[in-house]
């Protein structure tokens, strides 16, 4: 699976616990355009790696 979890949650072992789920990161709102890009290119970075 390949997925960011968005919350408004700034917990960030909330945040810790999503990676145990399968997600590939957690993104606290509100973020900016440039906080989503570096989250999904981390993303595809890491799904890249894993094959």
């Amino acid at each position: 699976m390949n997925a960011i979890i968005c919350s408004s949650s700034a917990d960030e072992a909330a945040h810790s616990e999503v990676l145990f789920y399968g997600f590939r990161g957690a993104l606290p709102k509100p973020f900016t355009r440039r906080e989503l890009a570096d989250a999904l290119e981390r993303s595809l970075a890491s799904n890249a790696a894993a094959r």
